[in-house]
């Protein structure tokens, strides 16, 4: 993805470039300059801060994970006052963040953010909100519908596997799944039906592999992807590639009691 965009982008050309969420290893020496603005929670990132000289870099931004967006509103721009509309999009967007959902339409807001086109998502999302959150249009409450029902309609043929995973001197319950799309909504409906610890949701039209953990699981879900998919992510959720390890893996698990 960073590649990619130094691929089409000189950084000179933007007034700032704000990297938000980002393993930028590798990128240090393109990224260090006095307009970009690094932000990821990614441990690397408690290395990378020392090795910045123009750039401004946060590991950690301060505050309870449901007010992520509004510390890193304060933290970007102290000096701007949001308007109500505003204020309203940014606790919406940390009600969803935080998995709280307190507020019905933060589920409808990340729905309609996680299923448009990867490569629209950010700018669909500035441009529809960009002056805060009012209502849903008709238009967005179709979208919103047809999604959920999709989602739906995947989670009530899913097919579960399942075993008990050991991980250094304590298991876990680890599920397996087949889903095209609606990852998070797929492990969300797991961990409430069937009190799992990790789920991991395959998609074979990727060749992707998603791993996600309960509230309560402390699996370190980043080398998991590593060992299992080459893949990496963060303690709470990963991805990586569907790999010959871990397909091999996948002898372990059994057809959930469940189904059977």
């Amino acid at each position: 993805m960073i590649k990619g965009f130094f691929d089409r982008h000189n950084l000179a050309d933007f007034k700032s470039v704000i990297v938000i969420g980002l393993d930028v290893s590798g990128f240090e020496s393109v990224l260090d300059c006095k307009n970009v603005i690094i932000i990821t929670a990614h441990k690397k990132m408690v290395e990378l801060n020392y090795k910045f000289k123009l750039a401004t870099a946060f590991s950690k931004i301060d505050g309870s994970s449901t007010r992520l967006a509004f510390n890193l509103f304060k933290k970007l721009y102290p000096d701007i006052r949001p308007t109500e509309h505003q204020k309203l999009l940014v606790v919406l967007i940390d009600d969803a963040v935080s998995k709280t959902y307190s507020l019905k339409q933060s589920k409808q807001l990340e729905t309609l953010y996680w299923n448009s086109k990867s490569f629209e998502r950010v700018f669909n999302f500035y441009q529809d909100f960009k002056k805060g959150f009012f209502q849903f249009n008709d238009y967005q409450l179709r979208q919103i519908e047809y999604f959920q029902k999709k989602c739906e309609t995947i989670i009530d043929s899913l097919a579960l596997y399942h075993t008990m995973m050991p991980i250094k001197n304590k298991k876990y319950s680890f599920f397996a799944t087949f889903a095209e799309g609606c990852f998070q909504e797929v492990a969300e409906h797991i961990f409430n039906e069937h009190n799992a610890d990790v789920v991991a949701v395959v998609s074979m039209e990727a060749g992707k592999v998603y791993f996600r953990r309960s509230k309560v699981c402390d699996v370190k879900l980043n080398n998991l992807a590593k060992t299992l998919c080459d893949g990496d992510g963060y303690e709470y959720a990963a991805s990586g590639s569907l790999t010959d390890k871990f397909v091999e893996f996948t002898k372990l698990l059994k057809r959930h009691k469940s189904q059977i």
